[in-house]
């Protein structure tokens, strides 16, 4: 290539991941950084995202940062905020149902107790303001009352890993419809996913971004 090629960057990741892929393309260090996890139901097997806009739980992409969380402490106190990595936002119940939205810092709505299962890796969600919990017993995402034996209302909170972003050679890319089906395949072949760049690196060469987590 003649040009250089700066890092390219999942549409999910939002200005903030931008940010970080350029001082990282530049030389320097994030100042921070953040452990991000999944929210994986055991009754299901789905996981906790908000790809289509609102929390629902169902089967992900391995590259979705709508299905990545930060466990963020309430100082000072014993409860959790569950925010998105891919929106910013914060699941609460301010208005009733189940939500994801900007918040305010005193919400009991947002706060949630992560309480372990005894005896076994999982972990229960009660909301600080209702005393209600997360869990998928009718079929969709929801809180509301339980019974202690569900492995509905159960959940794993496992890391999500460190993705990276990795430009894959794909061959010809005419247009942007091309490169919909050939970018998706050359990065599912790399256990990635595609994020939506690519570009031509010649006559009959082009490459793809692929996020790969």
């Amino acid at each position: 290539m003649n040009e250089p090629f700066l890092p390219m960057v999942p549409r999910r990741a939002g200005w903030a991941v931008a940010a970080v892929a350029l001082l990282l393309a530049l030389g320097a260090a994030p100042a921070t950084a953040q452990t991000f996890v999944r929210l994986q139901n055991r009754w299901t097997g789905d996981y906790i995202h908000v790809e289509n806009g609102f929390p629902e739980s169902g089967t992900i992409r391995e590259g979705w940062f709508s299905a990545m969380w930060v466990v963020e402490p309430v100082p000072g106190t014993e409860y959790r905020r569950l925010k998105n990595r891919y929106t910013g936002k914060y699941l609460h119940v301010e208005n009733g149902p189940l939500q994801q939205g900007d918040i305010q810092p005193g919400w009991f709505s947002a706060m949630w107790t992560q309480e372990p299962v005894p005896g076994t890796d999982y972990y229960r969600f009660q909301n600080r303001y209702t005393g209600k919990y997360l869990h998928v017993e009718g079929g969709p995402l929801q809180v509301g009352d339980i019974q202690q034996g569900w492995f509905s209302a159960m959940w794993t909170v496992a890391p999500a890993g460190p993705c990276r972003v990795e430009t894959l050679d794909a061959g010809p890319i005419r247009n942007d419809n091309d490169a919909r089906s050939e970018c998706t395949a050359t990065c599912e072949k790399a256990n990635g996913t595609w994020n939506n760049q690519w570009q031509k690196t010649g006559k009959r060469t082009s490459v793809c971004g692929c996020s790969i987590c």
